[in-house]
């Protein structure tokens, strides 16, 4: 590799934005009741996400987006209306409509900005149409310079979902201008192979061919499985055109089960990008970390700049806060990470006149710290606070004490749900004031931070108020503990959405964190006087607080900060099942084993063993994790693992467990960079030497099913290589480059190499003193972008 990397080193990657706002004028259900609706988002037929569900409503507003990793290969990407069931019971969950987007449609609208509304479409047979046909078409000249379209359907493939028990006998029609075709059926495949093809001759070549798939049912007759529409004006003659098609709903039937199924407003947008080796992105990290050792980078440096332009009256209107922190904690390795943190939130202790709007805001120094403890700390979280939410979910008690929000509002039922309140509450507080010895260092080391530098600034020692404590308790009581109380779904905590009585439970739980956090008596805290029964107890935990926080903040300069700090390669906690597991592809035989997924590998023992392992696999070697037919085992919800010289079966127990397991399957796969197969079989190898999937014989038979790698990412995604976060630190800081050159035009009668203190405009009248810190990122930005470019090749389409 060269030092600026080449192109061989390069990756390009594919993403799609998904923004699911609202949906209006839902079908009522059956009984006249309203929908209790979710939006399922899915790529090529497989689950990545879902929406949180809204109550009792046919208008529901979602406000949820998605980022979604593809493969360049990905054929479509389905987003599916459900209404919850009322129980919650495992695939009860009824299929209401759909809205569906090709690959071809979206490269034909990269540009798409703004949303649109989608009409539904019913989820019945007709239009939920699954897999994809192999085609050859040839163009030709025949006698009288007649033209000649030589179509062949070589096969299908994943035609049914893999739980579909039915049998099939898929058949095909050929339409081409005014001829119509059809194939023999292939009998018991979802897998056929039809290699049948048909000539067209005529004076001129036909706009197109429509291919048609339909099944032979003995009860109901011929059901359409799905067509596919291919566009001939592109074929050159006498070139043999192959390709994996698709199939789609005919247009007839989507406009027929379209009609009064409502409508849903969305974006959906592809992007791609040319993702660069680490050492190509060494010109910016490297700036980066010669800023960081200056006593006053955050006051002039680069890092000070960002902090200016986060500010919300200076922000650039592209500049995400967001991903521009969490794109700088994960280019920075710990250490450096922990002194980025150190030189921000000094800054702005020591420029802060105001102990109640200390870290209140949203500021880079917030902002990184906030992602900072989520990144580094996702595990601890875990360990301290899931066994008291697990059980607030696994008991679903009332706990509602505002009067106006309950139809009895008796003095003892407001005292019994109170004390339920205050007994959950008291467990997760037990649980936090005895974490700290497993709290990362690399956390403590910023909290004490924090504290030394408010003890140095005279302003902040307010009267009545312990601003050394709040400094630290805002960031781990309000920004970390209360938010995963509140909403555990976004910190791995817990898979299951919360429903209305546990929801809100958890609400009043993190309300009563952030009252604690603050250190408020209880003449204070109670700013509704339904949380009164509560006063009592923040009364008592304000000291344990100042002692927790004394605690964490004891630490000295020579510990490591590496010490428990469970960064990113096990910052989800494993996956444990008892299951039952096959091993190799001869044979049926299941036995229960305890099983656990981490990010390294997949490991098996016999339940009780504590230690002794039966069996494991490294997934750098995992070549793809895909579900089985039912038919192969005649058992549901089986995953197999294969790798290059063996295969790993696991029936799950539950379609929601299947779901967890697949989706942490697809996010380890990707990060860990293991060579992932784009088709695999899904069935054994019979004592007749064939698959018993495809009907292909002997092992050296094509695969037959399509894998997939789809995944629904977020900043903490352990799906992110190291590489494509430096990118997106990059591509952040290049999306602010013209609002940095406008800045600096200001300043070209000045000396280029010394800050000057200025008048600017634009920054409100105020002294801006970074215009070294901004010619070093726009040279260093420029440089790497025509680097970005020249290794750049345009992204193939359909």
């Amino acid at each position: 590799m060269t030092s600026s990397g080449s192109v061989n080193d390069c990756v390009w990657d594919v993403r799609a934005e998904l923004r699911i706002s609202e949906a209006k004028n839902l079908i009522v259900k059956k009984d006249g009741d309203k929908l209790n609706p979710f939006v399922e988002v899915r790529v090529d037929e497989e689950r990545v996400s879902r929406t949180i569900t809204q109550r009792k409503t046919l208008n529901p507003y979602f406000g949820e987006t998605f980022h979604l990793a593809l493969p360049h290969n990905f054929g479509k990407i389905s987003c599916v209306i459900f209404d919850q069931d009322k129980d919650k019971r495992d695939g009860k969950n009824e299929k209401i409509g759909l809205v569906e987007f090709t690959r071809s449609e979206l490269l034909q609208n990269m540009k798409e900005s703004k949303e649109r509304w989608y009409p539904v479409t019913k989820a019945g047979s007709s239009v939920c149409c699954h897999g994809e046909i192999f085609v050859e078409l040839l163009h030709t000249t025949g006698g009288k310079g007649r033209k000649v379209l030589e179509v062949l359907v070589v096969k299908g493939r994943d035609l049914y979902n893999k739980e579909y028990t039915g049998k099939c006998e898929p058949y095909f029609v050929v339409e081409c201008g005014n001829r119509v075709d059809s194939s023999t059926p292939r009998k018991g495949s979802k897998f056929p192979l039809w290699d049948q093809s048909f000539s067209f001759e005529d004076t001129a070549l036909p706009q197109s061919v429509t291919i048609t798939i339909n099944d032979v049912h003995k009860i109901s007759g011929t059901n359409v499985l799905g067509q596919v529409t291919i566009n001939t004006s592109s074929l050159e003659r006498d070139v043999r055109k192959s390709q994996w098609y698709r199939l789609r709903a005919r247009h007839q039937d989507i406009q027929d089960n379209s009609v009064g199924m409502g409508s849903i407003r969305m974006l959906v947008k592809l992007s791609h990008q040319l993702i660069m080796p680490s050492i190509a992105y060494s010109t910016l990290t490297d700036a980066i970390l010669l800023d960081l050792n200056r006593e006053d980078a955050a006051e002039k440096g680069i890092v000070g700049l960002l902090s200016d332009l986060i500010a919300e009256r200076n922000r650039p209107a592209h500049l995400n806060r967001d991903l521009l922190a969490s794109s700088l904690m994960r280019a920075l390795d710990l250490d450096d990470a922990v002194l980025c943190l150190d030189r921000l939130a000094s800054h702005q202790i020591m420029t802060s006149e105001d102990s109640t709007t200390l870290f209140r805001n949203n500021t880079l120094a917030t902002k990184c710290a906030d992602y900072f403890m989520k990144m580094i700390g996702l595990n601890y979280l875990h360990k301290t606070v899931k066994e008291a939410i697990d059980n607030v979910f696994t008991e679903r008690r009332d706990c509602e004490i505002d009067p106006s929000r309950m139809k009895n509002r008796s003095p003892a039922l407001i005292r019994k749900h109170s004390n339920d309140l205050i007994r959950y509450l008291n467990a997760l507080l037990d649980k936090i004031f005895s974490s700290v010895k497993t709290c990362p260092m690399g956390m403590r080391r910023v909290f004490a931070n924090i504290k030394r530098a408010v003890t140095k600034n005279p302003n902040l020692a307010i009267e009545g108020i312990d601003t050394q404590y709040t400094s630290v308790s805002g960031f781990v009581f309000l920004r970390f503990f209360a938010p995963a109380v509140l909403s555990p779904n976004l910190f791995g905590i817990r898979e299951e959405i919360a429903d209305r009585t546990v929801a809100r439970t958890l609400t009043l739980l993190a309300k009563s964190l952030q009252s604690i956090g603050n250190l408020g008596t209880s003449a204070i805290a109670m700013k509704e006087d339904y949380m009164l029964p509560l006063a009592q107890v923040i009364d008592e935990n304000v000291p344990r607080v100042k002692l927790f926080i004394e605690e964490l903040c004891d630490v000295t300069d020579s510990d490591d900060v590496h010490e428990n700090n469970v960064q990113t390669d096990t910052s989800s906690p494993p996956l444990v099942s008892r299951a039952y597991l096959h091993e190799g592809r001869v044979g049926k035989s299941f036995k229960k084993k305890e099983v656990m997924l981490t990010k390294q590998a997949i490991v098996w023992q016999k339940s009780g063993k504590a230690g002794v392992f039966d069996g494991h696999i490294d997934l750098r070697y995992v070549r793809t994790v895909e579900l089985m037919l039912q038919s192969t085992y005649g058992r549901k919800r089986v995953l197999q693992v294969v790798t290059s010289n063996n295969v790993l079966s696991i029936q799950l127990n539950s379609q929601d467990e299947l779901t967890v397991w697949t989706e942490r399957f697809r996010e380890y796969l990707r990060g860990s960079g293991a060579s992932v197969l784009s088709a695999c079989h899904v069935g054994l190898l019979n004592k007749k030497g064939r698959w018993t999937c495809c009907f292909g014989i002997g092992e050296e038979a094509p695969p037959c099913s399509k894998t997939h790698t789809s995944v629904a990412v977020d900043p903490l995604s352990s799906a992110f290589s190291h590489n494509e976060h430096l990118h997106t630190f990059y591509a952040t800081l290049v999306g602010i480059l013209p609002h940095l050159e406008t800045l600096l035009e200001q300043k070209q009668s000045r000396r280029e190499s010394q800050d000057v203190v200025v008048v600017n405009e634009e920054l409100g009248q105020e002294e801006w003193v970074f215009t070294g810190a901004a010619k070093q990122l726009v040279e260093t930005l420029r440089f790497l972008e025509i680097k970005h470019l020249l290794l750049q090749k345009p992204l193939k389409g359909e």
